[in-house]
């Protein structure tokens, strides 16, 4: 990670968070740079594959605030007419998306989310990022809004309501299927099951 980044995430915390001492927001600094070799947080700074400012600007307090203590529930896609509705809250991409649409139009295509941020169809047998949205349930008192970040293992996400979160940077490229456009059985359903197991295992 260079200079100018660490000093742009310095400067957004001492402006957006003032109860932050300095002793604060060199702790989180050393933090980031312990864990920014580390794949997920690496997409979430990396401007070719990341291009919303907020994610750096938050990362300082993610990393002070306390742990959150949440009981993931189930994983999934994130449907268009959720796009639609949290779409304020999600951090954009550089490249495309899966979601979990079916198209109209065909069972070869699937809707998903183009590099421009933009709702398209999409062939289901052709690679494409993979973004999962997780249903949690909070354990405890602690409050958390809209926008907020919180890690699970070495992946970042940003909360969009109050009990669903989604993923920073896509966890994989993936085939949607080989066959239809159906989430439910799909080979992308399966790998994202498989991811969801390994996250909540701790693996």
């Amino acid at each position: 990670m260079n200079t100018s980044t660490l000093d742009a995430i310095k400067q957004s915390a001492r402006q957006s968070e003032a109860y932050l001492t300095e002793e604060d927001i060199a702790k989180a600094i050393e933090e980031l740079k312990r864990l920014s070799g580390k794949k997920g947080i690496q997409q979430t700074l990396d401007p070719k594959k990341n291009k919303d400012e907020r994610n750096k600007e938050s990362l300082c307090r993610l990393l002070i605030r306390k742990d959150c203590h949440l009981n993931l529930k189930n994983t999934r896609l994130l449907t268009k007419e959720e796009f639609w509705r949290y779409q304020r809250w999600i951090p954009q991409l550089c490249h495309g998306w899966f979601l979990n649409e079916p198209s109209d139009a065909s069972s070869i295509y699937v809707g998903a989310i183009n590099k421009s941020g933009k709702p398209h169809a999409r062939f289901v047998n052709k690679e494409c990022g993979v973004r999962p949205v997780i249903e949690f349930q909070m354990v405890g008192d602690e409050k958390i809004n809209p926008g907020d970040k919180m890690c699970i293992g070495e992946t970042v996400f940003t909360v969009i309501d109050k009990n669903l979160i989604i993923a920073d940077a896509c966890i994989m490229q993936s085939v949607f299927d080989y066959e239809g456009n159906v989430y439910s059985g799909s080979e992308v359903e399966k790998a994202v099951e498989l991811w969801f197991e390994r996250l909540k295992n701790g693996v």
